[in-house]
């Protein structure tokens, strides 16, 4: 599916209207990856890429690492279901922590990352005032620094309750996260729109 995605890839290049892609499921590894992040850097359309379910690892990350150090537009990302582990996690948050002030809503989930990435990820989310949405069930939680890093973000209000799927509870003095039903994919542009609020956060994320 790497051939695949190179021709995508060719079509971000000179496309200057798609403002969402979804390449859910498409197999691709870190090949097809380092295609399409090569040719968003030149693409100041495309608001929202979903990237989900596929095999993406650590080198697929520095490619977006790369992206988002330019400030590339891109509002929302989906990395869910890949294969970042902590590695891969680090070298996003690094690029979200110093760089980036434009992506709001980022979902890494199952992608068996563990208290090493998911701290860094934390402490991006210190530094970067813009990214408001983060979603991370699915990783590795059995640590607990991951899950107390979280809940700091909650308590300190610095990251909203209902803009992520997690939610912690302590329980003999040990800190754990409990999923919540919360996912980006209520902000997809084709996702049926319910309740009060929705509709403005959907124009918000465009």
């Amino acid at each position: 599916m790497d051939e695949i995605a190179q021709h995508f890839a060719n079509m971000l290049k000179v496309n200057k209207t798609l403002k969402q892609l979804v390449m859910k499921k498409f197999e691709m590894r870190d090949y097809g990856m380092h295609w399409i992040c090569d040719k968003l850097l030149t693409n100041y359309h495309l608001l929202h890429l979903d990237l989900s379910c596929n095999r993406i690892t650590r080198d697929g990350a520095n490619d977006l690492a790369i992206l988002l150090n330019r400030n590339n537009p891109l509002k929302i990302l989906d990395l869910g279901y890949n294969r970042l582990e902590d590695e891969g996690a680090i070298i996003l948050a690094e690029a979200l922590a110093f760089a980036n002030t434009n992506l709001q809503k980022l979902s890494i989930k199952s992608n068996n990352i563990g208290a090493k990435g998911l701290c860094a990820l934390a402490e991006a989310m210190e530094q970067n005032s813009v990214l408001s949405n983060i979603y991370i069930w699915g990783n590795r939680f059995e640590e607990e620094k991951g899950c107390i890093a979280f809940k700091k973000l909650i308590d300190n209000s610095r990251l909203k309750q209902e803009n992520t799927d997690v939610k912690p509870y302590v329980v003999d003095g040990k800190t754990y996260l409990s999923e919540l039903t919360c996912d980006i994919t209520m902000f997809y542009y084709w996702q049926p729109v319910h309740g009060d609020g929705v509709l403005n956060t959907l124009i918000e994320a465009f």
